[in-house]
């Protein structure tokens, strides 16, 4: 019956995992095979095409995230501009009314003065040849 004493051997026995390579071993497969994946896209699983699908539009869906808070700024920059536009044409527009409502009222005033005027020039003038038949 052999002995179950450890032996110097079973001192040296490096790791061997389920596949029965040693770990160097199978790092250096998985960089062969990193190599040739990317040469060969044809030979993914099913499994392997689906994550790497899930992670192509999860990436996608942040860079669209990206753009789109891209695109907010863009618009708010936008509509501050316009919104300034706005504001400074409304400005110019009261401007122009408040103008035109002085010239208006200056007209009525000086047009007031005139006919004011003429009804005192008249009075006068009917004052003055009243004034005279009365004299005679």
């Amino acid at each position: 019956m052999p002995s179950q004493l450890p032996t110097q051997l079973d001192d040296q026995r490096v790791e061997v995992g389920r596949t029965g390579l040693q770990p160097s071993e199978l790092q250096a497969l998985s960089d062969k095979l990193k190599h040739k994946q990317s040469d060969t896209g044809g030979l993914l699983s099913y499994t392997a095409k689906k994550r790497r699908s899930i992670d192509k539009y999860i990436e996608e869906a942040s860079e669209s995230d990206a753009k789109a808070s891209s695109d907010m700024m863009t618009f708010l920059m936008v509509m501050s501009e316009r919104d300034a536009n706005r504001e400074e044409m409304r400005y110019e527009r009261q401007q122009k009314t408040d103008r035109l409502r002085e010239e208006r009222v200056e007209k009525a005033d000086r047009d007031r003065e005139a006919r004011e005027a003429r009804r005192d020039e008249l009075q006068f003038l009917l004052g003055k040849s009243f004034g005279k038949n009365e004299s005679s």
